[in-house]
């Protein structure tokens, strides 16, 4: 119990016992704890949750940014370990963990981690639960950790807004949520087509034609891959009309099954973020599909969605304390907003 009972606000996890004077009896009083089957993970993610609740009405202003992301998590050194899965392929043996993490709206500071759910063989480990849970698809996992934060934020004053990546891309995904009244902020696919202005187009074609009737403008100056560069936004409506593609594989034969769900028409805001060179050179573009209300400026949108590559720092310093390797942190980082001067 004074392990999960900080002397202060800055002690968030684990802290040495008073009564321990010597830092040996203090570091097997921690492995004592790490191995107590009694301890459970909602008790250890407890002293977080705190430090959020805490820190979340001073560093919020409008909402509660959530990003989630999966990371691999790989133990070269330890073939014995027999609860590990598959990953990328038959050799590639590890855990997935997923993380929401807390950030601030107002300058994309993380706060505290929210939830962690490690995929294993023998069910997900995770900090909402005593005991490991069901191991899902990686999206349909989504699910339960988004109720999860919802409820646990429900009275901190700040509504969150899921930021996910390109891997929730779901048309099927998105109706759930809208249907649960979940605010999200997804990177889309070139290749999604929707209904804009009637038609029938592709992302990229819509992202195309603002950008030929000069529906762009220039938001703020950025640096991409260490050089100045400027962000431009813009943004319209689109409908996503088709029908969800469920997949999934079937445990007995191995074989993938495929489905089409048909589902009501999804009207969304779509949000272009461009960043170009001085000569007006396209070096990068992000399509935003998201459901938060016209009242969030489209440039706070786009700003949002970047400070969402904060997660990928904190992978990388999970992995670095755990001893498991390096984070892969996409190339979408190189790319840094600047105050406006």
């Amino acid at each position: 119990m004074s392990h999960l009972s900080p002397a202060h606000r800055a002690a968030a996890g684990l802290h040495a016992d008073p009564s321990l004077s010597r830092s040996f009896a203090a570091t097997q009083a921690a492995w004592r704890f790490y191995g107590n089957a009694g301890v459970t993970l909602p008790q250890l993610a407890g002293p977080l949750m705190e430090c959020a609740r805490a820190d979340v009405a001073d560093a919020c202003d409008q909402r509660l940014l959530v990003p989630l992301d999966w990371s691999n998590l790989h133990y070269g050194a330890h073939h014995a370990k027999t609860n590990r899965i598959k990953l990328a392929h038959f050799q590639d043996l590890g855990y997935e963990l997923l993380t929401a993490l807390a950030v601030s709206d107002r300058d994309g500071s993380p706060i505290a981690p929210l939830c962690l759910d490690l995929r294993a063989a023998d069910g997900v480990h995770s900090t909402r639960a005593d005991a490991p849970l069901r191991s899902r698809s990686a999206l349909d996992g989504l699910a339960p950790v988004i109720e999860h934060v919802h409820a646990l934020t429900a009275s901190w004053g700040k509504p969150p807004v899921f930021i996910i990546d390109r891997e929730a891309d779901s048309v099927g995904h998105f109706r759930k949520w809208q249907r649960s009244n979940r605010e999200y902020l997804v990177r889309a696919d070139n290749q999604r087509r929707v209904r804009h202005e009637g038609q029938e187009r592709r992302l990229d074609a819509v992202a195309t034609l603002l950008k030929r009737r000069q529906a762009f403008s220039e938001t703020r100056s950025v640096e991409f891959q260490g050089k100045p560069a400027k962000q431009f936004i813009a943004e319209t409506r689109v409908v996503l009309h088709r029908p969800a593609r469920i997949h999934r594989v079937n445990k007995r034969t191995g074989k993938a099954r495929h489905k089409n769900v048909a589902g009501e028409p999804l009207s969304l805001r779509l949000v272009v973020s461009e960043v170009r060179d001085e000569r007006g050179n396209r070096l990068a573009r992000w399509l935003l599909l998201t459901n938060l209300p016209a009242s969030i400026p489209a440039a706070t949108v786009a700003l949002w969605y970047y400070w969402r590559w904060g997660i990928e720092v904190n992978s990388r310093d999970e992995k670095s304390v755990l001893g498991v390797g390096e984070a892969q942190v996409h190339h979408e980082r190189s790319v840094q907003a600047v105050p406006a001067a």
